[in-house]
């Protein structure tokens, strides 16, 4: 998130709700022990509702239903800290709530470098992994079904990118470090 915030500093970062809620569990150990389990629903709900105002009315509800849980209080107090990490995608319709598809980029990525035999240096190495991730975010989605569907012959980067942000060719950017 630093580096992020550092070289991009209109950023609005979006942690995954996914990835909380199951840092959540593993903490808790909820998969084994169900005595946890009526609080993970808590915060699973928490994390559905749909505007600001719901959740902090929630988040509210869960601190004083279980003000007397040092660990659950504990865990309330540490979402707080993070949540305008956690309720972005409620402000900005544009951020995502999970990186899940992010992650799918990430195994395609994987993918291309595990058949690599290796650069020739870091900057060869740097840029590839640039003309990469610029080929994968300008690439037209095209097998997008159900709820995504939406998506096919759209990009990746046009419904991130920031239009007031200052104009910057990438390709002198690339061309002065070669």
């Amino acid at each position: 998130m630093l580096a992020a915030m550092y070289h991009y500093p209109k950023v609005k970062i979006q942690l995954c709700l996914n990835h909380i809620k199951e840092g959540i569990r593993r903490t808790l150990q909820s998969r084994t022990n169900p005595e946890h389990e009526h609080f993970v629903k808590q915060i699973e709900n928490l994390f559905r509702k749909q505007s600001v105002y719901e959740y902090s009315k929630y988040a509210r509800y869960i601190l004083e239903e279980h003000k007397d849980n040092p660990i659950y209080q504990n865990i309330m107090n540490e979402l707080n800290k993070k949540h305008e990490y956690l309720i972005r995608h409620l402000v900005d319709k544009r951020a995502p709530a999970t990186n899940n598809l992010i992650e799918s980029f990430n195994s395609h990525l994987e993918a291309r470098v595990r058949s690599l035999k290796g650069f020739e240096s870091f900057t060869t190495a740097q840029v590839w992994l640039n003309a990469y991730v610029m080929n994968r975010r300008l690439s037209p989605f095209t097998d997008c079904r159900g709820k995504f569907k939406h998506l096919n012959r759209t990009t990746s980067i046009s419904h991130t990118a920031m239009w007031d942000a200052p104009k910057v060719s990438l390709l002198k950017k690339v061309n002065k470090k070669i």
